[in-house]
């Protein structure tokens, strides 16, 4: 009964909200006044408080004010119009980093300025609106958690931000977009960035342009001096570099911090701003030619009439080291570079699962993935091209040197602790043996006399010693009294295995306190883009777990750990740039069966007996259905209750079916918001069903090719299909093939929709979506087996649909066309996007069903990168030589022709950074 009454009144309630955002739907035409949405509940950020003559303390309207209309008041939540309409002057404003906004209409006077009153254009569904919000820190702790969040970012455009009492933000939106704001206000769920809890929504008008950071004359007070004149351009031209620097987040955060007029606000301001990156988008380009010319690292695919080859003949090195960087893959849209980070841990897997935990601690988890790499695929695989980090642990073989050597002056980053790679870059430095378990204090930044493990040896350019031993060299106050001498070379020459010359620059970033000897260095290429960091003591792992408890060394280095960590992140975002923001821990959700309630039914009465009560296990979690009436058991990587008859908040069902024009495909529909893997759902026995899609929000184990990590972000929109085909039908017999429609479907359902046809969105064999020629977007992975006559295919495919990082997302696309062709093309919503790939892969599997491979090869060809692309092939007796590409056999392997003439079929050699690199020819036609 409670329950009933329970259930009725939060009905009821959601029916007064949907009513109250109908009174101000309508009230929004007004052209003289203003809409007020706030909350005036106690707290930062909360109440009425009005400023100099209007509604905020950011308003500048003068004379007669007053409430024209009360709309609705409930639950601490109020809803008015104001008059006269509110207006914000701009000048003090900041132009949020890297903004696409287009800038707001401007209508100086002021209504009220001068006795005048702006007469605004009618706002219909297309019309932009201005918006001040008001926004207090969110505490989590203490505060009840909604059912749902809705960002501020999803449903406008940031323009510009204030700090003062309260932190503002001045957004572009539409009329519908402010209406769903004002839904989500009313339930205590609309955010900026997850942080800050939107207090106030106020309709405005502005005058004036914000300053913007990247030019200080923008910036009155550095014009025309006043009292804040000092502080402002000093932050402006002192702190500017690093808040635009590939940190972003980190370097306005502390660019507030160093700003007297931010910093009266409280700390939760500093903290807001860490995450402002979320408000920045990548500007992107469409390649020249819908064929663009494909050279990675000069190994790979290049333009056959252009550019010269370098291959792997004559026992030439695998790369040779360019004056200009390689064009990269996968980029960073931060950092201008891939998201893979690699390490290199002396072959010791062991090893590498520490440094890969220490890094997952220090790094955003939304924007690398970390692989394992070894000796042979350190010597053999195309990996510089995909990385954004080399990460080197422990002794390193010399021809392995050579190779990590070549990707530093080609631009690439690397951080290397405890390791004689060192000794290799910089040759300059000496090798002084160290006492074994040698503990030393070392200085950096605001660390101090921080206990930390030193390396088994030391390298220094100039050792008086050949040895450092605790008992013959003690600490001393003094440091002219130091075993070694603490000046330092500036830069070092070495030679590349071309005999190149390339210069080093040098820089002592911390010496020890103990020896005085260069404790972390950093290495830049002079005239380049390469950077080292190089650390002698370990930072990569805490030592104690390796060290005997009652060891004097454990003793020294106990409660350093958290320093350790802080000092390898700082490292990693001033010194090589990456992005070490972290987020909060994601909880599981259970699942939402949608469809036709007898499709739901059908499927369940084909499990029930492979189901253990209402539990079905699969190869790698169970699920558990939840009929109506019954509290879902607490989900957990390895369990997925799934609600058979409710509906998520977080996926719209209506926009989905409305779109959805398919027989089968995308009919039944298990969705979540935070599932480990949408893959576990569909892979194991029993089969499923045909069709049947499985779409979370965000997975914690997402899966791609060759066990690599799919990143899953959220934005991404990411789905898993389970197939069944019969063995003797088409693709039953080309299965290899069904990638690539999969593939194409991503892309058919952009740019067959009108005006999209130019969002420039490729394929790069066999199963890589591509933005433009170097950002991949997108990536599909299948899993098959057979089962009696049928073949049961699981496709799990993962696109950046609304996430700029790590490398960038359709939606940027979509952003950049509008403003280079100035269109005003809608931005793809997730589920309309999904219903749209569906409608696009069942067509194109009817059609190879039907007609035969030859029927889809021709549409296959219309997006893909590679139309007569040179590669490098190999043949089983390891002869490399020149092919020219020219299409993919019916099984969907690519087809080289030789200088010969013959044509041959080529596979990748099986490396899991990329497939178009070390090809084998396994036939020749």
């Amino acid at each position: 009964m409670l329950s009933m009454c329970g259930l009725l009144c939060s009905v009821l309630r959601g029916w007064r909200h949907n009513q109250a955002v109908m009174l101000m739907a309508r009230a929004l035409s007004q052209t003289n006044a203003s809409l007020l949405v706030q909350d005036l509940s106690p707290g930062p950020g909360s109440g009425s408080g009005q400023g100099r003559g209007g509604f905020s303390p950011f308003c500048i309207v003068e004379g007669e004010k007053g409430l024209s209309q009360l709309l609705w008041c409930d639950n601490n939540k109020q809803a008015v119009m104001v008059s006269p309409r509110q207006c914000v002057d701009l000048q003090r404003w900041t132009l949020f980093l890297s903004s696409t906004t287009s800038e707001p209409v401007t209508t100086p006077p002021c209504p009220g300025a001068n006795g005048t009153t702006g007469k605004p254009e009618e706002e219909g569904e297309g019309t932009t609106i201005t918006v001040l919000l008001e926004a207090a820190y969110r505490d989590r702790d203490e505060e009840i958690q909604p059912e749902y969040h809705v960002m501020v970012e999803q449903l406008s455009q940031p323009y510009a931000w204030k700090a003062r009492d309260v932190f503002g933000v001045i957004v572009t939106t539409t009329p519908p977009q402010l209406l769903a704001m004002i839904q989500a206000f009313f339930n205590n769920a609309l955010h900026i960035d997850d942080d800050f809890l939107i207090k106030k929504i106020l309709t405005i008008e502005v005058v004036g342009k914000p300053a913007s950071l990247v030019d200080p004359l923008s910036i009155p007070d550095c014009v025309t001096p006043g009292p804040w004149s000092a502080s402002q351009c000093a932050l402006t031209q002192m702190e500017v570099a690093r808040s635009l620097s590939p940190s972003g987040a980190q370097g306005m955060r502390e660019a507030a911090m160093s700003n007297p007029n931010l910093q009266r606000s409280s700390s939760p301001l500093v903290r807001g701003m860490s995450h402002s990156s979320t408000f920045s988008s990548s500007p992107l380009r469409r390649p020249s030619s819908a064929t663009p010319a494909y050279s990675p690292a000069k190994r790979g695919l290049c333009s056959s009439t252009g550019g010269s080859q370098v291959g792997e003949v004559g026992g030439m090195p695998l790369m040779r080291v360019e004056e200009e960087g390689p064009q990269r893959k996968n980029l960073d849209s931060a950092t201008d570079k891939p998201p893979n980070i690699l390490v290199y841990a002396a072959n010791n897997a062991e090893y590498y699962e520490k440094v890969k935990q220490t890094l997952g601690r220090c790094l955003n988890p939304d924007r690398y993935t970390i692989y394992h790499l070894t000796d042979e695929l350190a010597f053999k695989s195309p990996w510089s091209g995909s990385t954004t980090l080399l990460v080197v642990c422990g002794d390193v073989p010399a021809h392995i040197s050579t190779v990590f050597i070549r990707y530093l002056l080609k631009g690439g980053r690397v951080l290397s602790v405890c390791s004689d790679f060192l000794n290799m870059a910089v040759p300059l430095f000496g090798t002084v043996e160290v006492q074994e378990q040698a503990v030393v204090s070392v200085s950096y930044q605001r660390w101090n006399s921080v206990h930390l493990l030193h390396h088994q040896h030391c390298f220094h350019s100039s050792p008086r010693n050949k040895r450092f031993s605790r008992n013959t060299e003690m600490p001393s106050k003094d440091p002219t009294n130091r075993s070694a001498v603490s000046v330092e070379p500036t830069h070092v020459e070495i030679i590349d295995e071309y005999g190149g010359r390339h210069r080093l620059d040098l820089r002592v970033l911390a010496t020890d306190d103990t020896w005085g000897a260069p404790t972390l260095l950093s290495a830049k290429v002079h005239d380049g883009q390469g950077t080292a960091v190089f650390s002698q003591v370990h930072l990569e792992h805490d030592p104690q777990a390796s060290l005997p408890a009652t060891s004097e060394a454990t003793n020294q280095l106990a409660g350093s750990n958290m320093a350790r960590l802080e000092i390898l992140q700082e490292l990693l975002a001033t010194e090589l740039s990456l992005d070490i923001s972290s987020h909060p821990s994601i909880a599981y959700t259970p699942a939402y069966f949608l469809g036709r309630h007898e499709l739901k039914e059908e499927l369940l009465n084909h499990l029930q007996p492979h189901m253990v009560g209402e539990r079905l296990q699969r190869s790698h979690t169970s699920i558990e259905f939840v009929k109506p009436g019954n509290v879902p058991k607490q989900p957990a990587h390895n369990l997925l209750p799934i609600l058979t008859s409710a509906c998520p908040l977080t996926f719209s069902t209506v926009k989905y079916f409305e779109t959805l024009a398919t027989t089968s495909l995308g009919r039944l529909v298990i969705y979540c918001e935070v599932m480990s893997s949408s893959m576990r759902v569909v892979a194991g026995n029993p089969p499923l069903v045909h069709g049947l899609v499985v779409i979370p929000t965000q997975q914690t184990h997402g899966q791609g090719r060759g066990g690599n990590v799919w990143l899953s972000p959220l934005g991404c929109a990411m789905f898993s299909i389970q197939f069944h085909f019969h063995l003797s039908s088409p693709l039953g017999q080309h299965l290899s093939f069904l990638q690539h429609l999969v593939a194409m479907s991503v892309v058919q359902a952009v740019v067959t929709l009108p005006g999209y046809n130019d969002i420039p969105l490729h394929l790069k064999w066999p199963n890589d979506i591509y933005l433009g020629s170097n950002l991949k977007i997108g990536g599909v992975v299948v899993e098959a087996t057979t089962a009696g006559p049928q073949v049961i295919a699981n496709v799990g495919c993962g696109v950046n649909l609304s996430n700029s990082n790590p490398t960038g997302c359709i939606n940027d696309a979509i952003r950049q066309y509008n403003q280079e062709h100035n269109t005003e093309l809608a931005e793809f919503e997730r589920e309309v996007f999904l219903a749209r790939v569906f409608n696009a892969l069942e067509e194109l599997i009817h059609t190879f069903q039907t007609q035969g491979p030859g029927a889809v090869q021709h549409i296959y060809y219309k997006y893909w990168l590679h139309s007569n692309a040179v590669v490098t092939v190999q043949s089983e007796h390891r002869h490399t030589q020149s092919a020219e590409v020219v299409g993919v056999d019916s099984y969907g392997f690519l087809q080289a022709r030789l200088p010969s003439g013959e044509t041959i079929t080529l596979q990748p050699d099986g490396n899991s950074f990329d497939m178009m690199e070390g090809l084998v020819y396994s036939k020749v036609k």
